[in-house]
């Protein structure tokens, strides 16, 4: 546990160093997080064409109420 505690002050030591807003890099971090996980999203999505076009039609609609 303490080794984790280590590596992450060196880190927040690291950022305080490189002189710019904090919150700038905790942005683009999040930032960066998101879009990876998107990206991971779309991959485990499967591709929706013509051979899913009749799943929708097997259900009885009804209109709204």
């Amino acid at each position: 546990m303490s080794d984790a505690i280590a590596i992450l002050f060196r880190v927040a030591q690291f950022i305080r160093d490189l002189k710019i807003n904090p919150w700038l890099v905790a942005v683009t971090l999040a930032l960066g997080a998101a879009w990876l996980e998107q990206k991971r999203v779309q991959r485990r999505t499967p591709a929706f064409n013509s051979d899913h076009q009749d799943h929708g039609g097997q259900f009885e609609r009804h209109s709204p109420r």
